[in-house]
């Protein structure tokens, strides 16, 4: 079952505070309201942190994907949607989230319904995001280069031992055959290991 973040007294209207901050204080607060939510951060996409990246996290033994780069954006169709299923079936995920300031499409509201995927509109992100605002520094104090980024407890088991030769293994994705798109953990001293584990 696809977790539900809590969403306690919703604003009607979104602050523009929020919809104005610079991506990277906005990422921060984003991850800290997720962590807040009972969620561990696994996985961090810089890759695209001028227009908003990809986050993976973990909850109750469960995997989700969080697509950011809608963020912005006025109004969100189903292909953002399809893009982020596709994601998720590559990494083996069990769900995910896209946000937005703006307003989800019926048909993208329908597709996510179908896909367990949680839409997080502006009310929603503004629940999300106020307690986290709340606790860090004034707007105007804000810098990109002093303000640290939010410590976050990695996932758990983090790295499970080999059962054959006791090392570390590390998270793949299966490419072919019928497991393909599904998560599994793999020893790190492959090809001499062939150590394998399902993902739990």
């Amino acid at each position: 079952m696809l977790a539900k973040l809590p969403l306690l007294g919703a604003p009607r209207e979104r602050p523009a505070a929020l919809a104005d901050l610079p991506w990277p204080e906005f990422e921060r607060l984003l991850i800290a309201g997720f962590v807040a939510g009972g969620y561990q951060l696994v996985e961090h996409d810089r890759r695209a942190a001028a227009i908003g990246g990809e986050l993976l996290l973990r909850r109750s033994r469960e995997t989700y994907l969080v697509h950011c780069k809608a963020w912005h954006d006025a109004k969100v169709e189903t292909a953002t949607l399809e893009t982020l299923q596709r994601s998720m079936q590559a990494r083996g995920v069990q769900g995910g989230f896209v946000l937005s300031f703006g307003r989800f499409s019926r048909e993208a509201t329908r597709y996510a319904a179908a896909q367990r995927i949680q839409l997080l509109d502006g009310p929603a992100l503004t629940a999300l995001l106020e307690p986290a605002r709340a606790r860090a520094r004034a707007p105007s104090d804000l810098e990109a280069d002093t303000v640290p980024t939010p410590v976050v407890q990695r996932a758990v088991p983090d790295s499970p031992a080999c059962p054959l030769c006791t090392k570390p293994m590390r998270l793949r994705t299966a490419r072919r055959g019928r497991h393909a798109g599904h998560g599994f953990w793999a020893c790190t001293n492959h090809p001499d290991c062939k150590g394998l584990l399902a993902l739990a």
